[in-house]
């Protein structure tokens, strides 16, 4: 039987291979992990093996659940993960393009929206704002991890 990680694990195996240069996929397979091929791939890739593309964005993720349906991205984003209702509605995306220009396609989508800016930071690779508007609070957070960057956007109430 597999041994599925959750993705939380998998992002802090890769944050603590980034900074000593190590490979996700050697440090799981050291611990006993089985790999599936599609980190193997996202890490370095196996011999022989195509490596994985994500399906690119034209601007507008269409079909993305709760209030995301006219989510505009930067170029080369797919949706990785989203939830709606009870007033708390996220996505996950992952991209192609820098932590930084995610960030800035999210919010200009967001202050597009109605949202106005209430505290915007860039430190280290990592672009995190925060939006308030018609009565909710908006965060985006985007981070590079394994040659890709991870957006998160989430609302809730104010």
């Amino acid at each position: 039987m597999k041994l599925l990680l959750p993705i939380s694990a998998i992002l802090l195996a890769a944050g603590g291979c980034c900074c000593c240069g190590g490979d996700v996929a050697s440090e799981l397979t050291e611990l006993g992990v089985e790999v599936p091929p599609e980190l193997q791939q996202a890490a370095g890739g196996v011999e022989g093996d195509a490596p994985a593309v994500a399906a690119p964005s034209t601007g507008s993720l269409v079909g993305s659940c709760g209030r995301f349906k006219s989510l505009t991205t930067a170029p080369g984003t797919s949706v990785q993960a989203c939830t709606e209702g009870g007033g708390n509605d996220s996505i996950v995306l992952q991209s192609k393009s820098t932590p930084e220009d995610s960030c800035k396609a999210a919010k200009a989508w967001a202050t597009g929206a109605g949202y106005t800016v209430e505290f915007e930071t860039n430190a280290m690779g990592t672009s995190a704002i925060t939006l308030v508007g018609s009565g909710e609070r908006m965060a985006i957070a985007c981070g590079a991890a394994m040659g890709q960057t991870i957006v998160s956007i989430s609302l809730s109430p104010a």
